[in-house]
């Protein structure tokens, strides 16, 4: 239940850094209003912390000792392997995607956000979104596994 409790408020939270990222309209300057998603970037941290880490012990002591082989281990790293290759291949795809509709990064003169850090208005999403997510639970879950077979 709690761990359900806390998938949910993790994806309403990725919700909400997404509705409050600004999105970039050509030719029409910078936003003055602020980061609005930066809350939701900081409210999203000790959740999302909360959710690997009982994800993570609940796997572990859900599963058996002798239900982790070698085999299975090996079939559960390939299968998270792959997860992960195609989620890093989506944030790189994503990262671009943003950088290109913002002119450039922070450094680029002719990007809108220009002098900006990197976590502003424009792109809080860039650092959290499904992709990271997806990254996060994959790697904990391995890391559950892995564990539970050395034990």
């Amino acid at each position: 239940m709690t761990l359900s409790i806390l998938f949910a408020l993790n994806m309403l939270l990725l919700w909400c850094i997404d509705i409050f990222t600004f999105k970039p309209i050509a030719h029409e300057g910078t936003s003055g209003n602020g980061n609005l998603g930066l809350i939701f970037d900081i409210l999203i941290i000790p959740f999302y912390i909360c959710l690997l880490v009982l994800g993570g012990v609940s796997l572990y002591r859900m599963v058996p000792t002798h239900w982790i082989t070698t085999r299975h281990l090996v079939v559960v790293s390939i299968m998270f392997g792959a997860i992960l290759v195609l989620t890093i291949t989506g944030e790189v795809k994503l990262y671009q995607a943003q950088m290109m509709s913002f002119g450039g990064d922070a450094t680029n003169p002719d990007s809108i956000i220009y002098r900006y850090g990197a976590l502003n208005q424009y792109s809080n999403t860039v650092f959290f979104n499904g992709y990271t997510f997806v990254m996060g639970v994959c790697l904990t879950l391995w890391a559950a596994c892995l564990f539970r077979y050395m034990k």
